[in-house]
Formats: structure tokens, sequence, C-alpha cells
């Protein structure tokens, strides 16, 4: 009864749900948000990969939205640590294949990275 009490009183507090509280520290721990590269920012998963841009996303009027299709992917659908995670990039790659993140790049990239090796598979197919 304590724990209800609780979390409903720091929900109110915060204006966060628990699990939006949940995915945030998280996240927080396992994304690396100062990194230089787009690798070491996702060091924490097996599979970073990127995306195409006009495929994971679709415009709706005034504003862009994600695929229906990558939601069973995300928490919490998906247990923390097996959901899918990404992020809109602007870098330049450098010769050896890393891509450097820049304000200053000459493109824009968006990475998806998860530990599921099958979900891995399914988003490189539908939106690489």
């Amino acid at each position: 009864m304590w724990d209800k009490i609780k979390d409903c009183y720091i929900t109110w507090r915060t204006g966060k749900p628990r699990q939006v509280r949940e995915f945030e520290a998280w996240a927080e721990v396992t994304i690396v948000k100062r990194a230089n590269s787009a690798q070491d920012m996702f060091s924490n998963f097996k599979y970073v990969f990127t995306v195409d841009y006009k495929k994971f996303f679709f415009d709706a009027g005034m504003f862009l939205e994600l695929d229906p299709g990558t939601k069973p992917y995300m928490f919490p659908q998906r247990e923390l640590g097996d959901n899918l995670v990404y992020a809109h990039l602007r870098g330049h790659e450098l010769p050896w294949g890393e891509f450097r993140i820049t304000d200053f790049g000459s493109e824009d990239r968006l990475y998806v990275a998860t530990n599921n090796g099958k979900d891995a598979t399914m988003i490189a197919l539908l939106y690489g």
C-alpha cells in the first residue's frame, strides 16, 4: 500500500509515470549520451546499425511519427535491455568506418541499437 502511495506521489511531482521513470533511469546508465562516436554511444548493445530515416518515420501532417511497425520492438512491449533504441546523429564517417558525432557534420544518420538478434534482423530488413 505504501509503495503505491509513494509511486502516485512521485508521478504527481515529476509528471512522469513509473514506466517513463524506469526507462529514463535505464537509458541514463546504458546509453552514453556524451560519446564522440555512434559506436561509443551504443557500446552496451550487441547490434548497432543504420536505418533509412524515411522508412523509420512517416509524415503525419506537421509532425514526423514513428512507423507503427517499430512499436512492438520498443519498451514497454519489450523488457529493458531487450528493447530497441534509436538516435538521430549528425557527423561524418572517418576513413576507418567510425561515425564521428559533430554539430558541423556533413551527414545525418539514424542509428538503431538492440541486444536482440531476431529483432535486429527484422528491423534491418524492414527499415534498412
